[in-house]
């Protein structure tokens, strides 16, 4: 079975969220999910990841998972586990970064298969007032 390594820009992400009829106004986050920790052959750190874009609402119910119905998936990890530090997420953001999104973490779990981070869109294409 062949897993997809999905990679979604900015500007490609709100387009189709804005399509979904459950889209809300307000804040838009990146809720990233680190999972399935162990150790490779070396004994480096490795771990899966998936992050997806989640809009209004507050921090904390994009934390704890209220909104991730809401939003489409814009990153995913390819299917075998890839190094990593920091919780897992020095990868993710990097690769989001490339995408075009610029974010400021606001808040951290520990869920039961790993952790889940909630960043702020501080680039929000949205917000564009046009001159």
């Amino acid at each position: 079975m062949k897993m997809l390594n999905i990679k979604h820009t900015l500007k490609d992400a709100v387009s189709a969220m804005q399509n979904v009829e459950a889209f809300q106004d307000g804040d838009l986050f990146i809720v990233l999910e680190t999972f399935d920790f162990g150790r490779d052959i070396n004994g480096n750190s490795i771990s899966k990841y998936c992050a997806w874009l989640v809009s209004g609402g507050s921090e904390d119910a994009a934390v704890n998972g209220y909104l991730n119905s809401f939003g489409p998936v814009v990153l995913t990890s390819p299917y075998r586990r890839e190094q990593s530090v920091n919780r897992g997420v020095e990868t993710p953001l990097f690769k989001l970064g490339q995408l075009g999104y610029e974010l400021k973490e606001v808040r951290r779990v520990e869920i039961s298969t790993g952790y889940r981070f909630a960043y702020l869109v501080t680039n929000d294409p949205r917000s564009k007032v046009a001159s």
